[in-house]
């Protein structure tokens, strides 16, 4: 077992969450007509959003999901899925960042709202998977050699 790894990616679920929370008390200022909701933090969570993942945390749970599908072939569809959440969370993140300048420009809040509650909700339901599915099912099923790969590979 490789509790660093997965440690490392729960803690990072867990920083996420925090951000999500912030950003969630944010959207709840849209209707807020004397302060507004701040959108320079809800850029720069946006941007945390974008780069932290792509760059660290969604390398390395690929790789430990790759792995998986090798050693674990009875839990394909909700590793396939995990894998696919992970670009369609990129995809969420654009769209709401878009929203989020097309109000600036004038749109109406409700669509920042929205895209603000789609991007929320989905990547709390995929941490959620991932921390009471996945992670559990690693740390139970792969071997130290299988962890040594997934270090190899992500490093």
């Amino acid at each position: 077992m490789n509790p660093t790894l997965l440690q490392a990616l729960h803690e990072d679920h867990v920083r996420q969450s925090q951000l999500l929370d912030k950003i969630e008390i944010e959207l709840r200022r849209f209707g807020d007509d004397h302060a507004g909701p701040d959108l320079e933090l809800i850029a720069l969570a946006l941007e945390y959003c974008v780069d932290y993942p792509a760059r660290y945390h969604h390398p390395a749970e690929d790789a430990l999901y790759a792995r998986m599908l090798e050693k674990l072939p009875e839990s394909r569809e909700t590793l396939v899925k995990a894998l696919q959440d992970h670009e369609a969370l990129a995809t969420l993140t654009a769209r709401f960042a878009t929203a989020l300048a097309e109000m600036i420009d004038g749109a109406p809040r409700y669509r920042a709202l929205a895209a603000g509650e789609r991007f929320i909700n989905f990547f709390r339901q995929h941490m959620e998977t991932e921390e009471t599915d996945l992670f559990p099912s690693a740390r139970d099923s792969l071997a130290a050699e299988d962890w040594d790969m997934i270090d190899a590979e992500i490093k």
